[in-house]
């Protein structure tokens, strides 16, 4: 097996995986990720065996850290361990940045629970860790997770921004969730009501997001819920206390 760059030849294979291993909610369009590979935004690197593609990862490098936008195995070899070999060669290419990717968060209540799990058992089995840090948009709720040192809300912000480009990062909203914490009366709820922050990476989107959560509405604008944070938009919304 061998680990290199995407050729031109190995481009129908590449999309022929990409087509079949991401539903369409999930993916960018085909064109988009051709283009992002001609202006050396991101990288392709493929897993081949003769002239065979056994699978692909697409690679947005920037400044200090690397995104693991896409990982795709061809559903003719899975289980025969060609994801582990494409991690394990892009973690050794990259081995003085921080590599980055998003997986799906862990939901009880999933229809595709067990595959969730198993996802993220095979990345903390290649040597990546949870950041901590949850985010939701198109794909619903995500985690990320990184390799090497560990990455900070404002970074992956920054990464992604630059992985999708300013209009588009403006058109699909992110939201960047913290962990949760205990806040005491003088906060204004409950005593023992823990807080969930919430980052709104734009602010034209705040106030309708606010407008379907109305309980918390007044308190946004009395000021007990903070308008700032790091430079980002947020808001506190109380949940149901439980144990961290």
């Amino acid at each position: 097996m061998e680990f290199i760059c995407a050729e031109e030849k190995q481009w129908k294979e590449i999309k022929t995986i990409y087509m079949e291993a991401f539903p369409k909610r999930e993916r960018k369009p085909y064109f988009a990720l051709r283009h992002s590979v001609k202006t050396k935004k991101a990288v392709v690197m493929a897993a081949t065996e003769g002239e065979q593609v056994l699978g692909f990862i697409v690679l947005i490098p920037y400044k200090d850290m690397v995104m693991a936008d896409y990982l795709a195995v061809s559903s003719k070899v899975r289980s025969r361990g060609t994801g582990s070999y494409i991690m394990q060669n892009v973690c050794r290419q990259y081995k003085d940045k921080k590599i980055v990717l998003l997986i799906e968060r862990l939901d009880d209540k999933a229809e595709n629970k067990e595959q969730r799990i198993a996802r993220r058992k095979f990345y903390l089995k290649n040597g990546f860790t949870s950041s901590d840090i949850f985010i939701t948009g198109a794909s619903g709720e995500m985690e990320i997770m990184n390799f090497g040192e560990k990455v900070s809300e404002e970074a992956y912000i920054d990464l992604q921004k630059y992985a999708l480009g300013t209009v588009m990062f403006r058109l699909h909203p992110v939201y960047l969730f913290l962990p949760a914490f205990p806040v005491p009366e003088s906060h204004g709820v409950r005593i023992g009501t823990v807080i969930q922050v919430i980052s709104i990476l734009h602010s034209r989107r705040l106030s309708d997001f606010l407008l379907r959560q109305r309980q918390y509405f007044r308190q946004f604008l009395r000021g007990i819920i903070p308008r700032k944070m790091n430079t980002c938009h947020v808001f506190q919304v109380p949940i149901q206390a439980r144990s961290q």
